[in-house]
């Protein structure tokens, strides 16, 4: 039983058609099912996309976002969203699960793949990441409220 590809029926209708048990078969055993990836602009195919949970990392990578644009190189991969972590271009043969990813140090949250290139600032980067913290942060608790803040400064000068 093969997962509908980007010309076939729509996941809502292959789940309806096959079952809620057959859909719980996809993915791995402890995450199972499938996770819609977003991949940015830099991506040569950006886009979103619907892939199994469980799927390396470098596949969503390379066989769906087609790589980067001009084949530029992969130096950095952000994962989950401004906060969710960063894996190095070179350390992507990692499973698109919640606990394989957070092994790496990085967290699944909502999938969103963010390319980064050798012609990306670094200090640019961190104080994106920061002001998204800052701005974010609802303040209730003193790492956040502080700690951002602080990150931001750090990151400006």
């Amino acid at each position: 039983m093969s997962w509908p590809g980007p010309q076939c029926e729509c996941p809502a209708s292959w789940i309806v058609a096959h079952g809620g048990a057959a859909y719980a078969r996809r993915g791995v055993p402890d995450e199972t099912g499938t996770k819609l990836v977003c991949l940015s602009e830099r991506f040569a195919r950006p886009g979103a996309y619907e892939v199994e949970l469980g799927t390396s990392v470098r596949e969503i990578v390379v066989r769906f976002g087609g790589g980067l644009k001009n084949g530029r190189e992969l130096v950095a991969l952000q994962i989950g969203g401004p906060l969710g972590g960063f894996l190095a271009g070179n350390a992507l043969d990692v499973p698109l699960t919640s606990r394989a990813l957070a092994a790496q140090g990085a967290a699944l949250g909502h999938a969103g793949l963010v390319a980064f290139d050798a012609g990306i600032d670094p200090c640019e980067l961190l104080r994106h990441v920061w002001e998204f913290a800052a701005d974010e942060s609802c303040g209730a608790c003193s790492p956040c409220r502080v700690g951002t803040g602080r990150g931001l400064a750090l990151a400006r000068e």
